[in-house]
């Protein structure tokens, strides 16, 4: 709570009666950080958790990869997206979700598209939907278009692709 706020002392005081090596607090404070655009302390609170040797997880990277997104950090989100099979976790689709945000909230709209149709899962409603929530926000219509085709494709009751689309045009 303290961490979603931006009271990141009022939320550190609290560490050192319930962190130790729980994954969960962690992971709440990393992503705390990302929700505020705060890369910088996400990255801090990411490498001290691995300072002290806690076990990473699918939802660490995630956190720390959403905190690259907002924090407009493209190489260092690939970065740590590529160093996390040093840390036992192999990418999931909500991984590559996260690089797609990165890269459609810098405007790499293209790239985010040739990620989206290379990434190893075959119906992925979130990216799709993000990359045309980006084409939205940098004016983008003929790849909006192309999101939302392939979003009636895979789900013609997917109801967050009509509202979108609504709202471009």
């Amino acid at each position: 709570m303290y961490v979603k706020c931006g009271r990141y002392d009022d939320a550190q005081s609290l560490l050192p009666g319930i962190c130790g090596n729980d994954t969960i607090t962690w992971n709440a404070m990393i992503a705390g950080c990302a929700q505020n655009s705060d890369y910088n302390r996400a990255l801090h609170w990411f490498q001290k958790m691995k300072s002290i040797q806690c076990k990473m997880d699918d939802a660490t990277y995630i956190g720390l990869l959403s905190a690259c997104g907002h924090g407009g950090c493209v190489e260092e989100g690939f970065s740590h997206f590529n160093t996390m099979g040093h840390d036992d976790i192999n990418p999931t689709v909500g991984h590559y979700n996260c690089l797609v945000d990165i890269l459609g909230r810098v405007g790499c709209l293209s790239e985010a598209m040739s990620l989206l149709e290379s990434i190893p899962f075959q119906v992925n409603l979130t990216g799709w939907t993000s990359l045309l929530d980006h084409c939205k926000a940098h004016g983008n219509r003929v790849l909006a278009q192309k999101c939302y085709n392939y979003l009636i494709l895979c789900d013609s009751s997917y109801s967050s692709g009509y509202a979108l689309m609504s709202s471009i045009h």
